[in-house]
């Protein structure tokens, strides 16, 4: 890690700490950190935050709100919202701001919510910014160190999920208060135990991996929905450039050249004319898959039809890349303002993708007898992509409400098809709103894994958790502290809660078991035994105890928990007040031992108060 020193203004007077687990009330991982400085005029601030900006990517909003007061929690606001402003220019989905615990004399106890995966990076990029804050306060330059704090910022934004569909399952489970934790790799955990539910981008854990490897397959996908009465192109697998003029000429022009085993229009070339159109598509499309299809083409326009559970969800037609004229101004010129559009990009997490004027785009300006610098007349679209992929700058527009009955039921029946719980149905159809049967269409894609996208259809991403993940998603959890090592209370709890019919999970210090059956012998954290309680699908309700002496430095295992039952032993007072800021429904004391059995009775009468929760439990 670099060494930024000690800077004269606003420092850390404490070593960073990284929380993995749940703290202070956030739904997501932090940091804690103890801050220190002075007040910075209302002025100052706004410069200094203008100079931040400039060195970050386009975000959006580009400036959190600098605030006319001088005073010294203003300018620890304003701080802590560049923080927010570094995570929200990298793309990372932390719908929580950063804030003050406590604002002490010496120092200020703060938190900055944040991915468990993104903490480390999200840690060096506070420092430096922190070494950079001087400078930039004076109106004075430091190229090195600026230099430095673009380069973290990278590495932090690299943090990020690498499907786009993931950060959007994010802000939707906390849009919606659903309990989620990131898994190692690219998943999810959402809900807590018997609600808890896998996700792999869209891929669910109800999706079954065969029909994954189907779908997969452009060429076993095709003569599976042929199998299944479905309209499909004709096409042929070809294992040379020659082979592909072969079957464009058997087939009939115009023709697509694409792999056979990619999704998401990875080396797609559509409407192709003629025999060296399909040579170098040929080529192109070999520089990603050694598998290689010739598809008769289907005139039509392009729909992408979303389907989840045998329902049609969303329906959007996929307009290829291009510009409209307006008489005035050039392709050129109106490239250059259709790529001024905040959303177009060119990361993976880009809404739309910006438009290239490269050989394709002239290629099918030529064909017009158009270039690049020749002005269309007014209304005129100017196609700059064969493929309508909204991957290769295409735009989506929503056709939900407009699908025929017909054409929504056979997208149904090709997710079906596959046995897919989750699928994106690519379909060629002159005109949505009329049915397949009376004007045509071919299935082109069944993608088991589709990109959502964000431009039209946020709402589709909480439709899916809701459906997924019942109820609130979580289980009734019991946390005791304070109790002696050899306590039998949360056994008895767990023996209470089982004899209501629920599977509860036990934790204490001689392991943790789940329904009588032990999972693990010997001491455990809390935050350990709980994450694997609430990751355990088995696992209906569980009781988890504080070890003594435990710190809870890593933080809960659960965001919001039910009841805390205090006992007569010492708790840390770190432990203690994160117990208490984790906000259960309610705390019970016990002076002594004695009152033990109380405590029994009155969690499970808490429990049995969240019948109507247990109830929802598949």
């Amino acid at each position: 890690m670099p060494d930024f020193g000690i800077s004269d203004g606003w420092h850390l007077t404490a070593p960073v700490q990284a929380v993995t687990g749940f703290a202070h009330g956030s739904a997501y991982p932090s940091l804690l950190c103890a801050l220190a400085g002075s007040a910075l005029p209302a002025s100052s601030r706004a410069a200094a935050g203008e100079r931040i900006a400039a060195l970050l990517p386009p975000h959006d909003p580009p400036l959190p709100p600098t605030g006319m007061d001088d005073g010294h929690g203003a300018t620890l606001a304003w701080l802590l919202a560049q923080i927010d402003l570094c995570q929200a220019a990298a793309g990372l989905p932390v719908c929580e701001p950063a804030r003050v615990l406590e604002d002490g004399a010496e120092a200020a106890r703060c938190q900055i919510p944040s991915l468990g995966r993104s903490l480390g990076p999200l840690s060096v990029l506070l420092q430096c910014l922190l070494a950079l804050l001087p400078a930039l306060i004076e109106g004075q330059r430091d190229p090195a160190l600026e230099a430095e704090f673009t380069r973290l910022h990278g590495v932090l934004a690299k943090t990020n999920f690498r499907s786009s569909n993931v950060p959007r399952f994010v802000r939707a489970a906390h849009a919606l208060g659903l309990p989620l934790r990131e898994l190692p790799g690219q998943f999810l955990l959402l809900g807590e135990g018997a609600h808890s539910r896998w996700l792999d981008s869209t891929f669910t854990d109800a999706t079954p991996f065969i029909a994954t490897q189907l779908a997969r397959s452009k060429l076993l996908s095709a003569a599976h929905l042929r199998d299944a009465g479905l309209p499909v192109p004709q096409h042929r697998l070809v294992a040379s450039a020659s082979d592909a003029q072969a079957a464009a000429a058997a087939l009939g022009y115009p023709v697509v050249v694409k792999p056979a085993n990619l999704d998401g229009g990875t080396g797609v070339a559509a409407g192709l004319q003629h025999e060296d159109e399909v040579v170098r598509a040929y080529d192109t499309a070999r520089r990603h898959s050694p598998e290689i299809m010739v598809e008769k083409h289907i005139a039509g326009r392009d729909y992408r039809l979303t389907v989840f559970q045998d329902r049609l969800v969303w329906a959007v037609e996929r307009v290829p890349a291009g510009v409209t004229g307006d008489g005035t101004h050039s392709i050129a010129e109106l490239v250059a303002a259709a790529n001024a559009d905040p959303r177009r990009g060119s990361g993976d997490h880009a809404a739309l993708k910006r438009l290239v004027l490269d050989a394709e785009a002239e290629t099918l300006l030529a064909q017009t007898g158009m270039s690049a610098t020749d002005v269309p007349e007014a209304g005129r679209f100017v196609r700059l992509r064969r493929a309508a992929n909204v991957a290769s700058g295409g735009m989506p527009v929503a056709v939900f409400d407009k699908v025929h009955p017909d054409n929504a039921q056979l997208a149904v029946r090709a997710a079906a098809a596959l046995r897919l719980d989750l699928a994106g149905v690519d379909l060629i159809i002159p005109d949505i709103a009329r049915s397949w049967r009376e004007g045509g269409a071919a299935i082109c894609e069944v993608n088991a894994q589709p990109q959502l996208g964000g431009t039209t259809s946020a709402h589709v991403y909480p439709q899916i958790l809701k459906a997924l993940v019942p109820g609130e998603g979580r289980i009734p959890c019991i946390i005791l502290a304070g109790f002696a090592e050899d306590s039998p209370l949360a056994e008895d709890i767990a023996a209470r809660l089982s004899a209501q019919g629920l599977r509860a999970g036990c934790h204490d210090q001689r392991g943790v078991r789940l329904a009588g059956e032990w999972l693990c012998d010997g001491p455990r954290g809390l935050l350990e035994a709980g994450q694997m309680l609430a990751g355990h699908r088995g696992c209906d309700a569980m009781v988890l105890t504080l070890p003594g002496g435990e710190t809870l430095a890593n933080g809960l295992p659960v965001s919001r928990y039910d009841v805390l039952a205090i006992g007569p032993e010492t708790i840390s007072p770190p432990a203690a007040a994160l117990l208490r800021a984790g906000q259960p429904d309610r705390i019970i004391t016990a002076q002594d031992n004695a009152s033990l059995a109380s405590i029994i009775d009155q969690a499970e009468a808490d429990i049995r108060s969240l019948q109507p929760r247990i109830a929802s439990l598949p």
